[in-house]
């Protein structure tokens, strides 16, 4: 069978034990895609703080995460603005209605900013002081959190 690839890949190959098997060599990121996961993430931290600030789910778009906002904040393409919003929404929204709601939802009217003080001082690496079981609640919420892995 003829092949393309260079020899010594070949030998790496028959080294690992990996010849005859389909293997999967993830292409070498771009430039474009780390400024565009760069901007993403600094986004959702972005939402995090409005989150716990303000008592925002994102169920709808608050004023300060529109395009033209997004755009002028991080001076990019008004396509790059809407696509990292939108995926920054769609990715919140997923994280929230899975994980955060689930705790959110079971704390009282009253616990909920106490919770949410004590989820900040925990993210900004200060020892958070409170409720034993609200800074536990945090912690997890945290944890769950895709853009922080």
């Amino acid at each position: 069978m003829e092949t393309k690839l260079p020899e010594e890949v070949i030998a790496v190959c028959h080294k690992y034990g990996i010849s005859g098997q389909t293997i999967y060599i993830p292409k070498i990121s771009t430039h474009k895609k780390e400024k565009r996961k760069k901007i993403l993430i600094a986004l959702l931290e972005e939402m995090e703080t409005f989150y716990e600030n303000h008592l925002e789910t994102f169920q709808r778009v608050p004023h300060p995460f529109t395009v033209r906002q997004v755009r002028a904040r991080y001076s990019i393409s008004t396509w790059l603005a809407s696509t990292v919003l939108r995926t920054a929404l769609r990715t919140w929204r997923h994280w929230f209605n899975n994980y955060e709601k689930m705790i959110f939802s079971g704390l009282s009217p009253r616990t909920k900013p106490e919770y949410l003080q004590i989820r900040t001082q925990l993210r900004n690496g200060l020892k958070p002081s409170g409720r034993e079981d609200l800074i536990q609640k945090a912690r997890e919420s945290i944890q769950t959190c895709p853009w922080r892995n």
